[in-house]
């Protein structure tokens, strides 16, 4: 389906596709109908008129530099830039930043390094407010008028099998984060260089806690930025199996999995062949998922007699996009917020190895979590990994934020992740139908909980 991109028509068949199956299951609607519509914007696209010049400089956007997503949308600056380092600026009890003392910022661009300093990368305090997005509203505060990121040496250096090279400009999308009122822009290690060559400095050099005191660059920046958010509509398939306690079946158990993927790739989409463009089938991140929580619901509706609480079966859009599926569906439940107990989520769920291992996050989030999942491993022949915290990276997130309770499943990374290799052939089909088993399992024990469900933070957990 063309990597299921949200919006698309490809898409649309892949929803009307799971909302088919969830009919022909026994699946009831809550509402009138399985969709939950709703209109995310799912892209920042750069028009033609994105500029980055300076004397003897004319930048190609993509390649020399990228506006990021909390930028001013339609903006424009021409001034002198100003170094200013790592652009922190704070008094805790243990450390103390400034790096605008004795200069004046106001109505220029400020050049910062991204990241922390070296040394100091493990203090939880400096990491929390030293974002991208955290450093520009200091800047802000100080009077600038536009903001330059470089990367600093470490992100620059730091290879992975995500990021080969961090100095790559980053992902251009939407983001939480409100846009600031002034122009934002990333740019490459190289470009910096050049506007730091007629004072014969490097951005290498620089790249060290006060090595310098905040200074003027010679050259005059003139920059355009211009990014327009693109909205889709689409929608969240919901079906309910109901409970049968007279009383439990008000409380509810979700299981979801999100549907869509990076469709055709490309740069900025969060492929990790940005420069291929080409279909990301998307086979295990999330086919696999969607796939389990269709057989899994299948079964529940089989056997609902068995449940006491209700069980929400929920197939998410735009989760590669920032999980606004899951964001949408608990800003506006369908149930009142405080009648879902727990949920869980399966992202990844068909690459189950050799060793059969399945790895669960958040089971400390519930009093009963650690203690139901550890007797479901004593009966499986998975080799379950039981994680008290370790609450990551997807849809359970937006549930975990609203304290409630969540189970995180999935079978492990693995290179074919966000590239167009993730394809039905990689798959282990007859393991996804293991997990499937130990997930219904989970479900039944879960539903059949008597008293309360009671949410606990993990204190390792975003």
């Amino acid at each position: 389906m063309k990597g299921r991109f949200p919006g698309t028509p490809e898409s649309w068949v892949c929803a009307k596709f799971i909302r088919t199956n969830f009919k022909t299951a026994g699946l009831e609607p809550l509402g009138k109908h399985y969709f939950q519509y709703f209109q995310p914007t799912v892209k920042l696209d750069t028009e033609k008129n994105n500029t980055f010049q300076f004397e003897g400089f004319n930048g190609t956007l993509i390649r020399d530099y990228i506006p990021l997503s909390f930028s001013k949308r339609k903006t424009s600056l021409i001034n002198k830039v100003i170094f200013c380092g790592y652009g922190l600026q704070f008094n805790f009890d243990s450390l103390s930043f400034d790096d605008y003392k004795g200069v004046n910022v106001t109505g220029k661009w400020v050049m910062i390094l991204r990241g922390v300093p070296g040394g100091f990368g493990k203090d939880p305090t400096l990491r929390a407010s030293a974002t991208d997005y955290a450093k520009a509203r200091i800047a802000l505060r100080n009077g600038a008028a536009g903001i330059l990121f470089v990367s600093n040496k470490g992100l620059a250096d730091k290879k992975t099998e995500s990021s080969p090279n961090y100095d790559d400009l980053q992902r251009l999308r939407p983001r939480k984060t409100v846009s600031l009122d002034v122009p934002v822009i990333q740019i490459k290690r190289t470009v910096a260089d050049l506007l730091l060559q007629p004072q014969n400095k490097t951005i290498q050099q620089l790249d060290s806690l006060n090595e310098e005191q905040p200074f003027e660059l010679i050259p005059t920046v003139n920059a355009v930025v211009d990014i327009q958010p693109r909205k889709v509509k689409t929608a969240n398939v919901v079906g309910v199996i109901q409970g049968t306690d007279p009383e439990l079946k008000d409380e509810y158990i979700v299981l979801g999995a999100h549907y869509d993927h990076l469709g055709m790739g490309g740069f900025f989409t969060g492929s990790l062949q940005p420069d291929t463009v080409a279909i990301h089938n998307g086979a295990d991140d999330n086919a696999s998922g969607s796939a389990a929580i269709m057989t899994v619901a299948a079964q529940l509706a089989k056997d609902h007699q068995l449940l006491k609480r209700s069980v929400i079966i929920v197939a998410f859009s735009t989760e590669e996009e920032g999980l606004l599926g899951s964001e949408y569906f608990i800003e506006h439940p369908p149930v009142p917020i405080e009648k879902i107990k727990v949920m869980i989520n399966l992202d990844m769920v068909g690459h189950l190895d050799q060793q059969k291992e399945l790895y669960i996050g958040g089971c400390g989030t519930f009093a009963q979590g650690i203690p139901l999942l550890d007797s479901l491993k004593k009966e499986s022949a998975l080799k379950v990994y039981v994680i008290a915290g370790g609450v990551g990276g997807s849809d359970h997130v937006s549930f975990y934020r609203k304290n409630i309770p969540v189970l995180g499943m999935h079978t492990g990374g693995h290179p074919e992740y966000h590239t167009p290799k993730d394809d039905l052939e990689t798959l282990n089909i007859p393991g996804e139908e293991k997990v499937c088993d130990f997930v219904y399992e989970a479900i039944k024990k879960i539903a059949n909980i008597p008293g309360k469900i009671e949410f606990i933070k993990q204190g390792d957990s975003d």
